[in-house]
């Protein structure tokens, strides 16, 4: 099974993005959320479907929020 690894950057760019949609609008930031953790799944799933950013690194695009 393949594994999702999410450098500290990652995860702080994704931290910073949740509080920023939920300063937004309250709820927001949950459905980002939401949305990060699908397209994870989406990769863990079938990681040779998105194309390789650096290598080995993949890139799958977040539906709603750029």
């Amino acid at each position: 099974m393949t594994e999702l690894e999410i450098c500290i950057e990652t995860e702080k760019d994704i931290s910073d993005s949740y509080l920023w949609y939920e300063e937004k609008r309250k709820g927001l930031g949950g459905h980002f959320m939401l949305c990060i953790e699908e397209a994870a799944a989406r990769i863990v799933r079938n990681p040779k479907h998105y194309p390789i950013a650096l290598n080995p690194i993949r890139r799958a695009f977040v539906k709603r929020f750029p």
